[in-house]
């Protein structure tokens, strides 16, 4: 989670390919490693641990303000983030709470 919120390109792609990182571990705002990406504009990072991701339901998952990695992603503006959340199942249906 640290690497991708770092925009640690060569550490995340170590991890989500040799280590094999866990995906869906969240923080204590119930961020995943993607959101930490896409919400500090790494979209390398981002893409890479997309890569990785098959289940539909963390590609959906919510943090605690309700935000999808998709929310994330769309708001700063990670354009190929966003069609490969779109690509892998990503809701367009779930709303976000506005804070």
């Amino acid at each position: 989670m640290m690497a991708a919120e770092n925009g640690q390109t060569n550490a995340v792609e170590l991890l989500v390919s040799s280590a094999k990182a866990e995906l869906t571990l969240q923080d204590a705002v119930k961020n995943t490693a993607l959101h930490l990406a896409c919400s500090k504009g790494h979209e390398t990072s981002a893409l890479l641990i997309l890569e990785k991701i098959t289940d539909r339901n963390l590609i959906n998952s919510t943090n605690a303000a309700l935000q999808t990695p998709l929310h994330v992603a769309a708001r700063n503006g990670l354009t190929v983030v966003v069609q490969e959340l779109l690509v892998k199942g990503a809701s367009v249906y779930i709303f976000e709470r506005v804070v």
